[in-house]
């Protein structure tokens, strides 16, 4: 009879225990952060859907799509001394060294886009650099030397386009056009 008042107690004892826990809990569970969930998991979840992430853009430029030269044109031309052979029968040669006093600047276009290509609009570059000019005059022959300056134009288009983070390339639509503008000076025998 002990036994059995001492097994009744027990199976009674349980018996509250495990209502005390089937009850209803006052503590809420929560979600775990990103950063617990792959201390836990060690970043393996066979039933989570990945996110991808979304693309964006990893770099903006330009590309230069069309160049075109004018024709050289004469701003200003003078007579700078005249040439003469009067040796009955030996060519003469004249060597005439001289600085081109080439120099440029880019008009037109938008300086904002024009900064982003290194363009920068209506500053005077130099690009002059010593010529010489070789000239032959058979005998008894004359020449004249007329120095002068010439100018033309290099004009550029450029299309800007989008390089996203995916390797996809867009083209944005937008176009400008720079005008780089050449001014040097000639020498030449007539």
């Amino acid at each position: 009879m002990k036994r059995l008042m001492l097994w009744t107690i027990n199976l009674l004892f349980l018996m509250a225990l495990s209502a005390s826990h089937s009850a209803p809990q006052s503590q809420h569970l929560s979600a775990l952060d990103a950063a617990e969930l792959d201390a836990i998991t060690a970043g393996v979840c066979s039933t989570c859907e990945k996110e991808k992430p979304l693309p964006y853009i990893q770099h903006e430029g330009w590309d230069l799509i069309k160049r075109s030269e004018s024709a050289h044109t004469v701003v200003t031309r003078r007579v700078d001394r005249q040439l003469v052979n009067n040796h009955p029968s030996i060519t003469a040669t004249y060597t005439i060294p001289y600085n081109n006093g080439c120099s440029y600047k880019w008009t037109g276009g938008s300086v904002s886009i024009g900064t982003s290509i290194g363009i920068s609009l209506n500053r005077i570059y130099d690009c002059s650099k010593q010529e010489v000019l070789t000239v032959t005059l058979p005998p008894r022959t004359t020449g004249t030397l007329y120095e002068g300056t010439k100018r033309y134009y290099v004009t550029e288009t450029y299309r800007h386009y989008m390089k996203w983070s995916d390797g996809y390339r867009e083209v944005s639509g937008l176009t400008e056009t720079f005008r780089k503008e050449y001014t040097y000076r000639f020498q030449e025998v007539n």
